[in-house]
Order: structure tokens, then C-alpha cells, then sequence
């Protein structure tokens, strides 16, 4: 991502900020669509607007790169909906990946499933 796609990048999220105040929850959505390098960068650019979380900031589908990001972001992580194993969400755990897991119920076996497995804090969407 070049310097001024990511300067446009946090200056939306500053108007948003700007717009509703320091009370309303940010929830900032990356889509998966950077490198951990660039998500570490953006996430701290977005540290001064105090969103809730940044949610995939990577790829899901490469949990060790979720991880090597989310050991550099101090805003917490979010990610789990993409994910539909058993198997994918334990590696996730012992990666110590993410801060907040976000199961999509209807693809990962259903809701007394996800509360049986989860030992982190769980948002379900």
C-alpha cells in the first residue's frame, strides 16, 4: 500500500472520529488485505481515534501471519468468521493470534459448538 492510500486510509476513519465523537464504538474492518507490516502500520496510525478493534487484518486464512501482526498492534484484533474448523480455531488459539473471536455460527458447527471450544473472549456476530 503506497503512503498515500494509507494517509487516505486513516484520514476517513479521523472524519468518522470527528463526525460522531469520542463516545460512539469505531470497529475498524481491514478485510484481510494487508501484509502484517502494513496492518502493524495502520493500526498504529488508527491508535490516536481509539477504535474498539481491527478486524483481519490480515488474511484469515494465514493465522501465523494474523499472529506475527497482532503482537505489534495495540489495538485489539478481531477475526474468527471466516474460519469453519475446529481444527482452525485451535491454532488460532495456541498462536495467540487475535484478542477477539468472531465464530460465524451457521458455518462452524453451530452455537453450543463455539461455546464449548472458546477460551478467549467471544463476540458473536
Amino acid at each position: 500500500m503506497e503512503r498515500k492510500d494509507r494517509v487516505h486510509c486513516v484520514s476517513l476513519v479521523e472524519a468518522v472520529r470527528a463526525a460522531v465523537g469520542p463516545d460512539v464504538e469505531l470497529l475498524i474492518e481491514m478485510h484481510g488485505r494487508f501484509s502484517p507490516a502494513t496492518a502493524i502500520r495502520i493500526a498504529r496510525d488508527l491508535e490516536p481515534f481509539e477504535p474498539s478493534w481491527v478486524e483481519e487484518p490480515v488474511p484469515a486464512d494465514n493465522l501465523k501471519a494474523l499472529a506475527k501482526a497482532a503482537q505489534h498492534i495495540r489495538i485489539p484484533v478481531a477475526t474468527g468468521e471466516r474460519l469453519h474448523h475446529k481444527q482452525e480455531f485451535r491454532e488460532l488459539f495456541e498462536l495467540q493470534a487475535c484478542d477477539i473471536i468472531q465464530p460465524d455460527i451457521t458455518e462452524c458447527c453451530g452455537l453450543l459448538e463455539v461455546k464449548r471450544s472458546r477460551p478467549w473472549r467471544t463476540c458473536i456476530m
